[in-house]
């Protein structure tokens, strides 16, 4: 389950979207919030999502619920080479859908990974392997930045290991910066990942720049083959270590666009914004929004807008756009910044619990049919803004796990069945169940020391039973 694998080609061809604990599983509903609308992308062809995660429940990516019941997640460890991965708050991701607007894979994409170089306190930035890395907390300019590890950035510190999500925006000058959506302390760094755009590339010292960081790609294996680097162009750098100011690369892969027809929807923010040509970029995708249809009709496009775009992709790499959907906390479906939908665990009190792994503080939330005491395994859908140390839920909402609800459950395994992959959970009293397939991944613990043991097993509802995406102690 866990074996690394050669990177498929779906990955090879990236987007130039590629680009607490908060952590959320791949599980999912196909049930809405009031947060949030239902799956868009993919409906009557398949397609992308890219953009945050901002809920589970189905997996959220920018108010969208898209059913994942069914997908893998992976992201990129090494040049050319995925693994399996938790989808989390915060996160960039690829979705790629099906005719049906059903997830098959979810692809996570730091934008970096690396080592703190300097923190700005006073400017709300840090650099992190030479690029600028931008705090946001206004939710109406984006995704508010999620800590994992932090509560905020005074407690980050020089040489930290850390793993940045963000969007890609470029400042007055046109350098890309990243607008953070997630920065996660990581113990140790086993590679350096960068993505951004190419410039003062010299042919000569094989040398070009990311930010402020020098790449030397004198022995770096670079895919497509039939690609060039050029200023300009957006990578993915994979090296060892930084050295000084410079990474010397062993794999890049050169974003490619997508191919002509693919439908796709893509969130984040607007810059190089053109009036008059009606277009911009959004995640250094290039958007032509000549005849798209403004959402809402009465807000005007500017940069560093927060929108999400539907489109259709043209053979120039262009994404066409039909409609482009600026958001706003004034807006209906915008109510609040993150949805939450699925079963209490670690259950301490109403001010610390958490849904989807993901750490929620009720203590000042409206609840609606709920009993006077929330308890692990209760049902709810959860609504709130991005704190400190989590989620601060305006809304809580008790309810019967409805068919296909993610859930997560700890108990103790029994009455294991290695041949027909089920197993027997209880917990509380009460027995779930549990079948597991070759999709779901088994940390701490395997089917063969599985019976007697207490696991956690997230999954979702079928039939009454709980199919397994996750097993682990």
């Amino acid at each position: 389950m866990n074996k690394k694998h050669v990177l498929h080609g779906a990955l090879l061809a990236l987007s130039l979207g590629a680009a607490v604990a908060l952590q959320g599983c791949n599980g999912g509903s196909a049930d809405n919030t009031a947060s949030g609308s239902s799956a868009g992308v993919g409906s009557g062809g398949s397609g992308y999502s890219t953009g945050t995660v901002t809920g589970f429940g189905s997996v959220v990516v920018d108010g969208v619920h898209i059913d994942d019941r069914n997908a893998t997640a992976d992201s990129e460890v090494s040049g050319g080479t995925t693994e399996p991965a938790d989808v989390k708050l915060g996160q960039r991701v690829e979705v790629e859908t099906s005719q049906d607007g059903v997830a098959k894979a979810i692809h996570v994409m730091a934008e970096v990974i690396g080592l703190v170089q300097s923190v700005d306190s006073a400017g709300q930035k840090l650099v992190v392997a030479g690029q600028t890395v931008l705090i946001n907390s206004d939710a109406n300019k984006g995704p508010v930045t999620v800590y994992d590890g932090y509560s905020a950035l005074a407690d980050i510190q020089l040489s930290d290991a850390v793993e940045v999500h963000g969007i890609p925006v470029a400042d007055t000058a046109g350098a890309v910066q990243i607008q953070a959506s997630r920065i996660e302390k990581k113990t140790a760094l086993s590679f350096v990942r960068v993505s951004s755009k190419v410039s003062s590339l010299s042919a000569g010292s094989k040398t070009f720049m990311l930010g402020s960081l020098i790449v030397d790609y004198s022995t770096a294996s670079i895919v497509p083959a039939n690609r060039q680097l050029a200023d300009g162009v957006r990578v993915v750098v994979f090296g060892p270590s930084v050295s000084g100011n410079t990474l010397s690369a062993r794999y890049i892969r050169i974003a490619e666009p997508k191919a002509k027809g693919v439908v796709a929807e893509v969130g984040g923010v607007v810059s190089k914004y053109d009036n008059a040509a009606q277009t911009f970029e959004v995640n250094g995708v290039k958007v032509n929004a000549k005849n798209a249809a403004i959402v809402p009709a009465n807000r005007t496009l500017a940069n560093d807008a927060y929108v999400r775009v539907k489109g259709t992709y043209a053979d120039t790499g262009e994404l066409v756009a039909s409609q482009v959907e600026i958001r706003r906390k004034a807006d209906s479906d915008f109510i609040t910044e993150v949805s939450l939908n699925g079963s209490i665990t670690d259950y301490v009190s109403l001010s610390s619990f958490k849904v989807r792994g993901v750490p929620v503080d009720a203590g000042s939330a409206t609840l609606s049919n709920c009993p006077a005491t929330l308890s692990n395994g209760l049902y709810v859908e959860t609504a709130g803004n991005v704190g400190k140390t989590g989620v601060v839920a305006t809304k809580v909402s008790c309810k019967d796990a409805p068919e296909a609800a993610s859930i997560e459950v700890r108990g103790v395994a029994s009455a294991v069945d290695p041949t027909a992959l089920k197993f027997t959970l209880t917990s509380g009293g009460k027995a779930f169940d549990v079948q597991w397939n070759s999709q779901t991944r088994f940390s701490g613990v395997a089917a063969a020391t599985l019976n007697g043991a207490q696991v956690k097993v997230e999954g979702y509802l079928k039939s009454g039973i709980l199919i397994a995406k996750k097993i682990s102690k």
